[in-house]
This record gives structure tokens, C-alpha cells and sequence, in this order.
């Protein structure tokens, strides 16, 4: 916004200031040779600056509008695929895919993160069966407290409900996880 506005005071003073000298040099010319000539130029100045500040006051909504639209397709993306980034690397991997408006930027970016998401989760879910295939004895608790907590933590990502922690010890084979 400032350099629009910067770029715009650069065409714009100068087209000001030329203005304004013309208009005393033909003032003092009309004082000189048809006074009646000076009622006229003050109108034809207050119109030249009138249409003057209407260019630059629309050239600035204009580039305003647009610079926003443009910023929007590039950082609205960015911002979505940060806040996932941000969910799948506390261990959330039960959000939906990303979706982006069709004209955004970065399509390629978002289609290959959804797909990087897509194989991290499917490989979480195969881990967590290969783990409840591998179910220790629950008469050592040691590894079965850190299986449970594997498994925890696995569904904890899939946003599943906890298996429960082994206080007594059970018939071998009882406890299986579904």
C-alpha cells in the first residue's frame, strides 16, 4: 500500500506542481492582455485539480482492492496449510484433507501436502494394527504398559478412544484391543 501510494505521489506532485505554474504564469498573462480570460482559467484549474485528486483517490481503491484480492489467493492457502501443518505435528491425524478456493495459489503445494498427509495417517493406522497384533503378555508389565502407551498414543492421533491401563493382572489373552 505505501509503495502504490509512493509511486502515485511521484506521477502526482509533478503533475500538480506543473499545473499550479502553469496556472499563474497564463494568470499573470490574463492580467496583462484579456482579464476577462482569468475567471476562466480559475475554473479550468479547479476542475484539472478536482479530476486530479478523483485519478488518484480511484487509482488507490483500485490498486487497494486488487493488491488484497491477489494477497488473499497466495496467503489465505499459506495460512491453511500452516494451521494443519501445525495439528498433524501435535499427532491430530484425524482432520479432513486441505481445501483451497479453485483460483488460489499453490494448488500443487496443497495437492502434495494432502497426499503427504494421507500416507503419514494410513501408515499410523497400519502401525496401530501391527500393534495390536503384537500384544505382549500382560505378565510383563513393563512391556505391556509401553505397548499400551503405543497403542494410546496411536489412537490418541486418530482421535479414538484410549485403551485402559492394566491395574490387575488378567487372564492371558483377555485383554485384545478391537
Amino acid at each position: 500500500m505505501g509503495s502504490l501510494l509512493a509511486s502515485l505521489m511521484v506521477a502526482g506532485l509533478p503533475v500538480y506542481y506543473f499545473l499550479n505554474q502553469n496556472y499563474h504564469i497564463f494568470t499573470k498573462l490574463a492580467i496583462n492582455q484579456a482579464p476577462e480570460l482569468i475567471q476562466t482559467l480559475e475554473i479550468e484549474q479547479s476542475w484539472l485539480v478536482r479530476v486530479l485528486m478523483l485519478t488518484l483517490l480511484f487509482s488507490l481503491l483500485f490498486f487497494f482492492y486488487f493488491g488484497l484480492k491477489w494477497t488473499s489467493r497466495i496467503v489465505g492457502p499459506l495460512l491453511v496449510l500452516q494451521n494443519h501443518i501445525q495439528k498433524t505435528s501435535r499427532g491430530d491425524f484425524n482432520s479432513p484433507q486441505l481445501k483451497v478456493r479453485e483460483n488460489d495459489e499453490f494448488q500443487d503445494l496443497i495437492a502434495t501436502y494432502n497426499y503427504f498427509y494421507l500416507l503419514l495417517r494410513q501408515k499410523t493406522i497400519a502401525d496401530l494394527e501391527k500393534l495390536k497384533k503384537i500384544e505382549p503378555s500382560t505378565t510383563d508389565r513393563l512391556a505391556h504398559s509401553q505397548w499400551t502407551e503405543l497403542v494410546n498414543e496411536r489412537l490418541f492421533q486418530l482421535q479414538k478412544p484410549a485403551l485402559k491401563e492394566v491395574t490387575e493382572t488378567p487372564k492371558p489373552g483377555s485383554l485384545r484391543v478391537s
